[in-house]
């Protein structure tokens, strides 16, 4: 009985670290966005299907509800790096295997395993555009996308993932949907920026979650300054997390104090996401994608 209710528990510790990652609307943008930096043959293919490699984009989010065909979904959205490591987390290895056997499957389970899942779902992309399966190359990538948005999140990145270490519980939607959703949809705009190169997808996830990492004090330090004049029901609110808080005076400071960041790492996400495909189609030879 007290190992069920433990397996519960986890579960749902589980389940609330990850319910969210940019936002159903901020994935759908994100994927949009890198279709139009792809410099490649790519291009064309991806564009045609736009639509549909934008709204599979939360497919991952959806996953993760789905606890008995989906049951190790969770885990893939985030890594609390500072539960392995410290910083820079030069001591998590960067082999799957040689990662389960130093922390054990049920750590590395709880504290998370992003930058494996990026390395899966990449090397899928590349099998996939390799032997020509252009429908599954499309399901893939945008699948792909999810994960690789995900850990541009700073709070996906952290143990003190909702802020419930510190005072700041429910920081965690209100900074990465909340903000994304009401002030930023329309002005996220990377046209003109280039694609990044890189030789290994796990080395260069960790270069990206060591990079988000280093916004979390920050982020926390504006959730504890934009909640001084706030009453005790107020800030009850914050915390949870099916109460709006569009138009409070909590979300329009918190706003002010992270606007740049928030688009920063959006417009990351997007030359990511890009730079993860085509890199993924160069792997696999080039092959020249079908007109429709």
């Amino acid at each position: 009985m007290k190992n069920k209710r433990q397996n519960l528990i986890l579960i749902c510790l589980i389940l609330i670290q990850s319910l969210y990652g940019w936002g159903h609307s901020g994935h759908r943008i994100i994927n949009k966005e890198a279709i139009s930096l792809l410099s490649s043959p790519l291009k064309n293919f991806f564009h045609k299907n736009k639509y549909f490699i934008s709204e599979n984009s939360i497919k991952p989010d959806l996953w993760k509800k789905d606890l008995i065909n989906h049951p190790g979904e969770s885990h893939g959205h985030y890594i609390d790096v500072d539960y392995y490591d410290f910083f820079p987390f030069d001591n998590i290895p960067r082999n799957f295997k040689d990662l389960t056997k130093k922390h054990g499957s049920r750590n590395i389970e709880k504290w998370g395993t992003a930058p494996w899942r990026i390395d899966d779902y990449f090397n899928q992309l590349v099998f996939f555009f390799k032997n020509n399966k252009w429908e599954d190359a499309k399901i893939i990538a945008s699948c792909l996308g999810q994960y690789i948005s995900d850990i541009h999140v700073p709070l996906h990145k952290n143990k003190n993932y909702n802020g419930q270490l510190t005072n700041n519980n429910g920081i965690h939607k209100r900074w990465e949907t909340d903000l994304l959703d009401y002030f930023l949809l329309d002005n996220i705009n990377v046209r003109g920026n280039s694609l990044y190169y890189f030789d290994n997808p796990i080395d260069q996830a960790f270069l990206i979650i060591i990079d988000s990492f280093s916004y979390v004090d920050s982020i926390l330090l504006s959730d504890t300054k934009a909640r001084l004049n706030l009453n005790e029901n107020e800030i009850l609110k914050i915390q949870n997390w099916n109460q709006s808080m569009i138009e409070s005076d909590y979300i329009k400071e918190l706003y002010n104090r992270n606007r740049f960041l928030v688009k920063s790492q959006i417009e990351k996400s997007v030359i990511s996401v890009a730079s993860f495909w085509e890199k993924a189609w160069i792997i696999a030879g080039k092959p020249i994608p079908p007109k429709k």
